[in-house]
């Protein structure tokens, strides 16, 4: 019997540590995701504003220039574009934490039932071994009575 509860526990063991690693890994996926996003945003805002930088030095230029009117409209659309990334990128990171918290909150549902699941069969099992034991009991008893020395009988039925 220890060895096959020994088996069952390493059995066990492996399937635990299995699940580690893909929670490690998947954990690990989700922030490599994160970490593009942000760093996205950070190349998108620096790249930007340089260009922004680059269209406001040609505006203050080119103020006397007819170009004016083309240039601001370039400066107007490259702040537009700017915003409307900064804006899809942090809806991108709101929804992937979104989808972090909703994870998390499944998975511990998950590992309630679980627990549960495991809590109800250790029941079932002692249950099960309360009416082993109380079987061969009764049987062992019964036994004790048909091979008892007649004087055992006597004294017994007396009582």
């Amino acid at each position: 019997m220890d060895y096959q509860e020994k088996f069952f526990k390493e059995q066990m063991d492996k399937i635990h540590k299995a699940t580690e690693e893909k929670e490690k890994t998947f954990e690990k996926l989700l922030q490599e995701e994160r970490a593009k996003a942000k760093h996205s945003d950070v190349n998108c805002g620096t790249n930007e504003e340089q260009r922004l930088r680059y269209f406001s030095c040609s505006l203050l230029c080119s103020i006397r220039c007819i170009k004016y009117f083309i240039l601001q409209d370039q400066l107007l659309y490259s702040l537009l574009f700017l915003f409307h990334r900064k804006e899809e990128i942090a809806r991108f990171i709101d929804s992937q934490e979104k989808g972090v918290e909703e994870f998390e909150a499944e998975r511990e549902k998950l590992i309630f039932a679980h627990e549960e699941h495991k809590a109800e069969l250790r029941r079932k099992y002692l249950a099960d071994e309360v009416e082993l034991e109380k079987k061969f009991d009764a049987e062992l008893t019964k036994l004790m009575e048909k091979y008892a020395p007649s004087s055992f009988h006597a004294s017994s039925s007396n009582s």
